[in-house]
């Protein structure tokens, strides 16, 4: 977005996130002088500017809310009339226990108390698009990128499922949560997608 000259701003809430973003910044050359990154929260973004903004951009972020609608109206707030916001996430689509084998549950329950993504286990086939409809956002649309990401997964399946299997035995899991997700994440591909979901702020 910085090589076609738009002002970008990112944020974080981890100083080390934010010391390595600075790091690429400053080697960025020119690009530095249309970005800044400045430590916030996304659920409180009262330090920027109301519908100041032309666009926002996350990737698999607001599967860390603590809050995910409170996050989107904070979006929703500094985006201009018209603006668009792009989010890409997992949501999952098992319906009931007995849809989903007992490992991969037990694996997705993991995740939610030790990954800090406490919006993944809320995160059902159209919650995404159900929360920006409700904060304001309309013409939604969703793009499943989920076959693109999968190669990718079987990499971390065949590297996490050997470690994963000393994980549960020792009752490592709070330790090992991205070991977790590649060791099912592939295997109870089935059972969740990876989309892009755009909607737009209303015009006044």
């Amino acid at each position: 977005m910085a090589g076609h000259k738009l002002q970008v701003t990112g944020i974080d809430v981890m100083d080390h996130h934010l010391d390595k973003a600075r790091q690429n910044v400053a080697r960025s050359g020119s690009l530095k002088d249309y970005i800044r990154v400045e430590r916030m929260d996304f659920h409180h973004l009262e330090r920027l500017k109301r519908e100041s903004f032309d666009g926002v951009y996350t990737m698999e972020t607001l599967a860390h809310a603590t809050d995910a609608e409170q996050a989107l109206k904070s979006f929703h707030q500094i985006l201009r009339p018209g603006g668009r916001i792009v989010l890409h996430e997992y949501e999952h689509d098992h319906i009931s226990k007995t849809t989903i084998a007992p490992d991969v549950l037990r694996a997705m329950a993991q995740l939610t108390q030790y990954a800090a993504v406490p919006t993944w286990g809320k995160a059902s086939r159209g919650y995404f698009k159900d929360s920006l409809l409700r904060v304001g956002f309309e013409d939604v649309q969703i793009k499943d990128y989920s076959d693109n990401v999968r190669p990718m997964l079987r990499l971390f399946w065949l590297m996490a499922i050997i470690p994963n299997f000393f994980v549960q035995l020792f009752g490592l899991q709070a330790h090992f949560s991205n070991t977790i997700a590649g060791a099912y994440a592939y295997k109870g591909q089935k059972h969740w997608r990876y989309i892009s979901i755009s909607a737009t702020k209303p015009e006044e």
